[in-house]
């Protein structure tokens, strides 16, 4: 939405009707099939410092609250190299705004393979 039309929208709607600008880790996991397991995940402040290779492979959710609250885990790729061996805890996901990467996006990289786990018996 263009800050024109935001702006336009801000006059003409009455306050409590207000469109939120942030969405945090959870609101966009929860707008995504499966809660956004297997979907790729970047800080919306990433693209301002320039890293565009840097993203969270979503491996596992847990959301409460209609999808306010939660808890998702991921493998972190950073400059295109998987830092993750296995799946770890996305910390900051109510601090900061995240989106989806889009398909063109994703389409520019190498694929990263998670590393195989053993299984104990």
């Amino acid at each position: 939405m263009s800050s024109f039309s935001q702006k336009l929208l801000n006059q003409i709607l009455p306050g409590s009707v207000h469109l939120k600008q942030t969405q945090t880790l959870y609101q966009t996991l929860s707008r995504l099939p499966q809660d956004g397991v297997g979907s790729h995940l970047r800080q919306v402040r990433w693209d301002r410092l320039n890293r565009h290779d840097t993203y969270w492979m979503i491996t596992r959710v847990k959301l409460k609250n209609d999808g306010r609250h939660g808890k998702a885990w991921g493998m972190f790729v950073y400059k295109g190299k998987p830092i993750s061996q296995r799946d770890e805890l996305i910390r900051g996901g109510l601090k900061w705004r995240w989106r989806e990467m889009t398909s063109s996006e994703l389409a520019d990289r190498t694929p990263v393979t998670p590393a195989p786990t053993t299984q104990a018996t």
